[in-house]
């Protein structure tokens, strides 16, 4: 753990300091307190403000991948299309995040094995300060435009949806070398062993068109009448008929598995790369920062030392000791770059992830929240899970989380209590000081909803994707809730019908009343059978009345008549009683 005398001891040297500065230039940096960040948008343009924010607290610096025309503009609220306008280019940033020291090392040799591959010269390493590594490609590497479905466009306008292909590229190319390698080194049940998982869990089945999971697909029960053809989903042992009053035949699809992508049938079993294996492409998104070379890291009080990439192997954590660096080389060196020499890369790329995923939100199109908040039960699988504790990803699965209950309806009161349960279930909570203030934000700072990433975009890598049967209907987790939401409300008012509104009662006077007079025109016979109707009607309704009137003048006498005998009967009691 990082103290305040390392960290001025660190930060006042001369050195670290410019090694720092050379990493800002068009870029936003963002000082780090501990556990919570200072405000955004942020520069540092000198040697003293580096040392002036160590002595106010800042534990470590952290800077973006992008490079801005003016940093200042930047704002939360901002679009795409804003976005892209500021935005005059991006690095390639690897962000390796493997918990096992030896391969994560194996695996950045891997993909530096893989840019060298692709004739790209400019490549820097940096030990991130914990566990893993970053791999930088300057943006000046790359091409300045390139071709999307035949039309020139502006390298600048593809991020982060390039370093995204890109990363996913290279991850595919090094899984078979680094899968041999892992089953030369290690037997199933030491594999086990060290990752805390039964053997069963080390391999799944994996398409094999597009190496996607598998689901099972499970079909509906239903009946059928043989002698109407009425159908009726149930699973219920046996059914009659409503309307023939006999049994129904019983149809049970057989349950398939399927490709949750391609709909593929053909599946291999293979080890699961991803227990090991893991690329952060999360780091890989608009205003996204990385820490700085050179700069501290909070809970191992190490130095994220810029390193040779011929030597990756060789490197060890002791290394990194903050007193025994010595800033020699620089992350993201454009000295010896060659304009284009990642052309290569970005075209097998593109060619080999044709599809991604999009979390982008069109600018014209407003998000509609619902009226009450979609209850729990309707959530999908990885939210569901997700709420249960997870033990990596905490801070990912939070920002997902409470996108995602914003968008279904939840407001600032409910979703409070939500994350704070959530937090509680963790193996290893995160700290109040971060729950506080993504909250806080939220509460202060009104803004558009922000739908959370796409189903299997993120949820896969912290191992929460487990889909369903609704799954591959929907993209986003949202969109799932608000689909099985309208799906049970509808059963619940299956026959119900709907009250007409006055629009509709309305159109529906008006079409009567054009009806008739439609019918008035071809049959002109018809006003008059009416006119005689309604006389017959009136004749029959005077003889009526004066049947009852009738009827209500003897009834009246009657009972005039009862009441005088009662009164005269009365009388007479009087009398005999005086008498």
């Amino acid at each position: 753990m990082l103290n305040k005398s390392i960290t001025l001891k660190h930060y006042k040297r001369k050195d670290v300091q410019e090694a720092i500065l050379a990493s800002c230039k068009d870029r936003e940096v963002a000082s780090r307190f501990g556990e919570g960040f200072g405000k955004r948008p942020d520069v540092l343009h000198y040697p003293n403000e580096i040392l002036e924010l160590a002595k106010q607290g800042t534990t470590s610096f952290h800077v973006s991948e992008e490079h801005w025309n003016n940093i200042f503009a930047l704002r939360p609220e901002l679009t795409k299309k804003e976005l892209n306008e500021l935005r005059k280019g991006w690095d390639l940033v690897l962000d390796i995040d493997c918990k096992y020291w030896h391969y994560s090392k194996f695996i950045t040799k891997l993909l530096i094995d893989q840019l060298k591959a692709h004739n790209i010269t400019s490549i820097s390493v940096k030990f991130s300060g914990s566990k893993g590594f970053h791999i930088g490609v300057p943006f000046e590497s790359f091409p300045n435009s390139f071709p999307i479905q035949g039309k020139p466009t502006e390298t600048r306008l593809l991020f982060p949806e390039a370093p995204k292909r890109i990363a996913l590229y290279l991850k595919d190319k090094i899984e078979p070398i680094f899968l041999e390698q892992l089953m030369k080194d290690k037997s199933k049940e030491e594999l086990a062993k060290m990752l805390g998982i039964n053997e069963k869990e080390l391999f799944k089945k994996f398409c094999k068109k597009c190496q996607a999971e598998p689901k099972q697909a499970f079909a509906k029960t239903y009946f059928i009448c043989p002698k109407c053809q009425a159908k009726d989903e149930s699973n219920i042992p046996f059914k009659r008929c409503s309307a023939c009053n006999i049994f129904m035949e019983k149809i049970q699809p057989n349950e398939t598995l399927r490709c949750y992508k391609c709909r593929s049938t053909e599946f291999e079993e293979k080890f699961d790369s991803a227990l090991i294996l893991d690329i952060d492409t999360l780091l890989i998104s608009s205003r996204h920062m990385y820490r700085m070379p050179y700069s501290l890291h909070e809970k191992s009080g190490l130095c994220s030392v810029v390193i040779d990439p011929n030597n990756v192997m060789e490197f060890e954590k002791q290394q990194a000791i903050p007193s025994d660096v010595i800033p020699k080389l620089k992350f993201l060196d454009i000295t010896n770059t060659k304009e284009g020499e990642a052309s290569r890369l970005i075209m097998e790329a593109f060619d080999y992830k044709p599809v991604i995923e999009q979390d982008e939100i069109k600018i014209n199109k407003k998000y509609e929240t619902p009226e009450e908040a979609i209850p729990m039960s309707m959530f999908p699988p990885c939210m569901l899970k997700g709420l249960q504790g997870i033990d990596d990803g905490r801070k990912r699965f939070m920002f997902s989380l409470l996108n995602f209950l914003d968008c279904c309806g939840y407001n600032h009161a409910s979703i409070d209590p939500i994350i704070r349960e959530w937090n509680s279930k963790n193996p290893e909570q995160l700290k109040e000081v971060i729950i506080n203030s993504q909250l806080r934000y939220r509460k202060q700072h009104r803004r558009e909803k922000i739908l959370p990433p796409n189903c299997m975009q993120a949820y896969q890598e912290i191992n929460l994707c487990h889909p369903d049967g609704l799954c591959r209907r929907t993209k986003n987790p949202v969109q799932y809730a608000k689909t099985k939401a309208y799906i049970a409300n509808q059963e619940a008012n299956k026959g119900k019908r709907t009250p007409l509104t006055e629009e509709q009662k309305e159109m529906r006077r008006k079409h009567r009343a054009k009806k008739k007079e439609m019918e008035m025109k071809n049959n002109p016979n018809i006003e008059t059978e009416n006119n005689k109707n309604k006389d017959i009607n009136k004749e029959s309704n005077k003889e009526s009345n004066k049947e009852s009137n009738k009827e209500d003048q003897t009834e009246q006498t009657e009972k005039e008549e009862q009441a005088d005998k009662i009164e005269q009967t009365e009388k007479v009691e009087q009398n005999t009683n005086k008498q």
